[in-house]
């Protein structure tokens, strides 16, 4: 760091330009860069205010994923259909006029769907599982208006015989630098039990009476959010 009668500088200017770095001898001694990092992993409603500094805002939107098929009394060993995953979308605003505007932003995390029940009635039908909630995030100006929403939809429940195992969303090797959000040249997952859709039961075959079993909760919504400046 830079100290100037007895005080951090938090900023150079030079011929107009705002100086992001100084090094000194291979060692950086300034920097403006800055960043904070906010996850939401909780269903429901949120709100985030948004610092003074920030030059952009970078975010990951998973939504939920939905609930397995369920499966009932069948002769046969045969598998229910997996929920599918929730969709996903990655997002960078750095738009001065869409920036300044903004003081807060507002989150709505979906739920999971639930799995399909297991039952012991006689039918080669899954009960389908239901669907995950959709996901939103919402720049708002400080009266509360809405500046730009960006929404991804729940994954569909599972229906019908099939891949009882469920998958997720994610972007592989993201093109550029996200701060705090991603790597360059990284994948983007949701952590672990959260987006990915239920997995499916399977079917009761141990004879009159046998109960399938039900299908496995869909994944609840994620979200992730940096404010940076510098980069």
């Amino acid at each position: 760091m830079i100290i100037v009668d007895g005080k951090k500088i938090k900023q150079i200017i030079k011929d107009g330009e705002n100086i992001r770095e100084v090094w000194v001898d291979g060692v950086r001694v300034f920097s403006s860069r800055r960043f904070e990092v906010h996850v939401y992993s909780t269903t429901g409603a949120h709100t985030l205010a948004v610092p003074e500094w920030v030059e952009r805002i970078d975010y990951v939107i998973f939504a939920g994923g939905g609930g397995g098929a369920g499966g009932n009394n069948h002769f046969q060993d045969i598998n229910c259909g997996a929920g599918k995953p929730g969709k996903a979308s990655l997002w960078k605003e750095a738009d001065p006029a869409i920036i300044s505007r903004t003081a807060k932003v507002t989150i709505d995390v979906g739920a999971g769907g639930e799995g399909g029940p297991g039952t012991s009635r006689i039918s080669n039908d899954p009960n389908p599982g239901k669907p995950g909630g959709a996901t939103t995030v919402t720049f708002r100006e400080s009266s509360g208006a809405a500046i730009q929403t960006k929404r991804e939809e729940g994954g569909a429940g599972g229906t019908g015989q099939g891949d009882r195992t469920g998958d997720i969303t994610y972007f592989p090797n993201v093109s550029e630098l996200l701060p705090g959000i991603v790597d360059k040249g990284q994948d983007l997952k949701p952590p672990a039990g959260y987006n990915g859709g239920g997995d499916g039961g399977s079917y009761g075959t141990s004879g009159p009476g046998a109960s399938g079993t039900p299908g496995e909760r869909g994944g609840d919504g994620w979200v992730k959010i940096s404010f940076s400046t510098g980069y």
